[in-house]
């Protein structure tokens, strides 16, 4: 009977281990596709352009580490707030310091506005409602708003919701596992947003101090010609592939941040038709040649 039982162990323990193994290249490969999604997303370059390196896993990893490390040291830093309130409040807020920590962790990694999360605004309006405003009308029987909401409580408690089924069913470990699957890729999509949003540094293209190299994916640069005085990069972009350019030269300015513009026409020597991407594999990047101005 033991002898079953050690084997039955060991060999759950070994399927665990192979999944593990089998699912790490393509957990990180999602992990760089979601950063680099990011990214593009910003400067509203297509996704079917993105390439993944060694390189770029590398970075990604080491931005969702860094992203992980400052959640925590939220979330961390919140706990005492509910230390002094009762018991029956205070575990029913702990159930809102995620919301805390995304909230704040949003504005800091992806330097969005708060205003853009409209449906997480509404559970969350939803579950104060219930959570705090309901015990006030409910339970007339009890005087108290604490034990109102005690009352919520112990009654939660008794009946099982639609998670604590689905945890049954498949085990609460597979739940929390695909929670921070989701939770991984949604901090290394958001970094990408963040760095592209606060990028300061750009290639701008020599010949053309208009123009400068948003994206390069292995073989492939991507650029857009930008508006210095508002600080805008126009949705006309350049895909040119590097190995069959003469030569491709290029400085680094410090011209940053830059926004897309929601309306490309008008952009200066650049004409509106250009509005989607244009490949030209086959075509020098030199940009001393004679250019020709639209009216």
């Amino acid at each position: 009977m033991m002898s079953s039982e050690i084997e039955t162990t060991k060999k759950r323990h070994w399927v665990s281990e192979g999944m593990l193994i089998a699912a790490l290249p393509a957990f990180s490969y999602a992990i760089a596709y979601a950063y680099e999604s990011g990214i593009a997303k910003y400067y509203g370059i297509s996704t079917q352009l993105i390439e993944i390196t060694l390189t770029g896993t590398l970075i990604a990893f080491g931005y969702l580490f860094s992203s992980i490390f400052i959640v925590w040291m939220l979330a961390e830093a919140f706990n005492p707030l509910w230390i002094k309130l009762p018991d029956s409040i205070r575990r029913r807020l702990k159930l809102y310091n995620g919301f805390l920590v995304f909230f704040i962790g949003y504005i800091l990694i992806a330097g969005e506005s708060l205003t853009k999360l409209k449906f997480l605004w509404i559970i969350l309006g939803l579950m104060l409602f219930f959570d705090f405003i309901l015990p006030a009308f409910a339970f007339r029987d009890k005087k108290s708003y604490v034990d109102r909401i005690q009352n919520i409580h112990d009654r939660d408690l008794r009946y099982d919701s639609v998670l604590d089924k689905i945890a049954a069913r498949i085990g609460i470990s597979w739940i929390m596992v695909g929670l921070l699957i989701i939770f991984a890729l949604s901090l290394s999509y958001y970094n990408g947003v963040g760095n592209a949003r606060r990028q300061l540094e750009y290639l701008v293209l020599v010949g053309n101090n208009d123009e400068i190299i948003l994206r390069q994916y292995n073989d492939t640069i991507v650029s857009a010609p930008i508006d210095r005085t508002a600080k805008q990069i126009f949705r006309i972009y350049t895909v040119q592939k590097i190995s069959t350019a003469k030569y491709i030269s290029f400085k680094p300015e410090n011209i940053g941040p830059l926004v897309l513009k929601e309306d490309s026409v008008g952009a200066n020597s650049v004409s509106a038709e250009k509005e989607k991407s244009v490949v030209i594999p086959n075509k020098s990047l030199k940009r001393d040649e004679p250019k020709v101005a639209h009216p």
